[in-house]
């Protein structure tokens, strides 16, 4: 009896270890990061090639100055059921202090700026751990530039340093931003960023072209 007490015993310690491991894993594994990040990115994309209807506040009943989406407007009065005319986009700023967030909108008005009222219910959102936005680089290069794009922590070659990772599908088109979120930039062609794992040290980065390719991977 005292042998299958002792065993028990040891096994709830054995259990209560991998647990807790596997907790901490889970807050910090960088893949499940970019994982998450990458899946919201394509939400964004899927719900612009879908044209999700959404409710859209207006200024005025003519329809003319969008103000946000009507859930996000303190008392809406004029609310319209719609597509949101620039589509929906993410976006998010380099980050060195966690809690580093990142965010889902429809871009209702066109100027690539994620205000309060343009963002999608649940967001933001925190990325898991304490993950940190490290870095933004982007290339206007027609041909593909150097990959991956980040070369001993620093912009590679045919990338330069950018600070703003925004991108907005509209239908099937895609617009990268990194420079100026209000200024139009149909000349970047690719846009990146690298994060990193500030438990464990790791780093990581995602990166996406202005055809919609998404991609990823780990740095060493």
């Amino acid at each position: 009896m005292i042998d299958l007490i002792v065993a028990a015993v040891v096994l709830v310690i054995i259990l209560s270890y991998v647990l807790a491991n596997f907790r901490g894993a889970t807050r910090s594994d960088i893949n499940l990061t970019l994982n998450k990040f990458i899946s919201d990115i394509r939400q964004a994309q899927t719900e612009s090639l879908a044209g999700k209807i959404t409710g859209v506040c207006y200024e005025e009943a003519s329809h003319e100055t969008a103000l946000g989406l009507c859930d996000r407007i303190l008392s809406c009065e004029f609310c319209q059921p719609e597509y949101p005319n620039f589509g929906y986009g993410v976006a998010t700023v380099e980050c060195s202090n966690p809690p580093c967030n990142y965010f889902l909108f429809a871009d209702v008005n066109g100027d690539g700026v994620v205000l309060a009222g343009d963002l999608l219910p649940s967001f933001p959102e925190r990325l898991l751990g304490e993950t940190t936005i490290e870095q933004v680089c982007y290339s206007d290069q027609i041909e593909e530039p150097d990959f991956p794009p980040f070369e001993n922590f620093n912009c590679a070659t045919g990338w330069k340093p950018g600070s703003f990772f925004g991108l907005v599908f509209q239908a099937d088109k895609v617009s990268l931003k990194t420079r100026q979120p209000l200024v139009n930039e149909p000349d970047i062609k690719y846009i990146a960023m690298r994060i990193k794992d500030q438990n464990k040290g790791r780093q990581a980065f995602l990166y996406i072209s202005a055809s919609g390719l998404i991609s990823s991977g780990i740095l060493k």
